[in-house]
């Protein structure tokens, strides 16, 4: 029986986040999961696709970057729609452990803590 490996033993989460028409609430969602994960020494990287939005969502995104240096934007240039945006990010995404979200704080809370 080998041991369960400590959360301190992941390489990598990858968090991806589809957004379409988000500018609203894309910067607080990643905020928020880029704090909790920080707080909780989970190496990551949030991954967010503009999946064609029509409003700020991308430039609200290249200003996070500015700052957020585990965030990876990107822009779906092809098809849009969710499940096509979730196979653009889950192509692209080098971490061990990858997990999709939608924007839900709690949700997001209740993932790293489990």
């Amino acid at each position: 029986m080998t041991a369960e490996p400590k959360r301190n033993d992941l390489e990598l989460l990858s968090v991806v986040i589809p957004a379409r028409d988000e500018e609203g609430c894309i910067a607080s969602t990643v905020e928020h999961l880029h704090f909790e994960l920080r707080l909780n020494d989970v190496p990551h990287e949030i991954v967010v696709v503009d999946d064609g939005s029509h409003d700020r969502t991308w430039k609200i995104l290249e200003e996070l970057n500015l700052r957020l240096p585990t965030l990876v934007p990107t822009q779906n240039t092809g098809l849009h729609g969710f499940g096509r945006a979730k196979l653009q990010l889950f192509q692209n995404i080098p971490g061990a452990v990858a997990t999709p979200i939608i924007h839900d704080y709690d949700l997001v809370r209740h993932i790293i803590k489990a």
